[in-house]
């Protein structure tokens, strides 16, 4: 038996207020809160977001998985696998709603049960990762910058290639110019 001590906040007597009540058990961890349970998340075929991966931290707790060299507070990460189509990925947290849209995410190497270091850190909800194996699977951990318990975001994830450069980009393959004759 827990008791529950509910009381004004001014030293003015004769108050009257009325309230209610209410103690509910929180809300269950979602699906992907470790690693090893990560949600395959979407990677787009060629630049842009044509399809992404929604999410939410409601009743996300913290993983084992330390922070190394990143930011934030980690008390509330979900976890999202993909396979990359490109040595460089392109990452957004879009669609951000909820109780706080400063959200934090990075990039790791590995399998579920040993992730590597984190290959990428960001705090803006944008980033863009290198130096990455085609066809290799990678983890992406998203969570919110502050510690404050509860929170309610949620977001969709958007990784994508970047753009295909022109079939004139260097000087070997330059497009021809017409010359006019006068």
């Amino acid at each position: 038996t827990y008791y529950v001590r509910v009381y004004t906040y001014t030293g003015t007597s004769g108050q009257t207020s009325t309230f209610s009540v209410c103690v509910t058990s929180p809300p269950p961890p979602p699906a992907n809160d470790n690693p090893c349970s990560a949600t395959p998340a979407a990677v787009n075929a060629t630049y842009g977001c044509t399809v992404s991966t929604g999410g939410t931290v409601v009743g996300a707790t913290s993983s084992t998985v330390g922070l190394g060299a990143c930011g934030g507070t980690a008390d509330d990460d979900v976890w999202y696998s993909f396979v990359a189509n490109n040595s460089t990925q392109n990452i957004d947290l879009t669609n951000l709603a909820g109780s706080t849209t400063d959200m934090y995410f990075s990039v790791h190497p590995g399998a579920c049960g040993a992730i590597g270091a984190a290959l990428l850190c960001s705090d803006p909800q944008s980033g863009t990762v290198t130096g990455l194996t085609v066809g290799t699977t990678y983890y992406l951990r998203v969570y919110t910058w502050t510690s404050t318990p509860n929170q309610t975001s949620t977001f969709s994830v958007c990784i994508y290639p970047p753009p295909t450069p022109p079939a004139n980009d260097n000087p070997c393959s330059a497009t021809p110019a017409a010359v006019n004759a006068t």
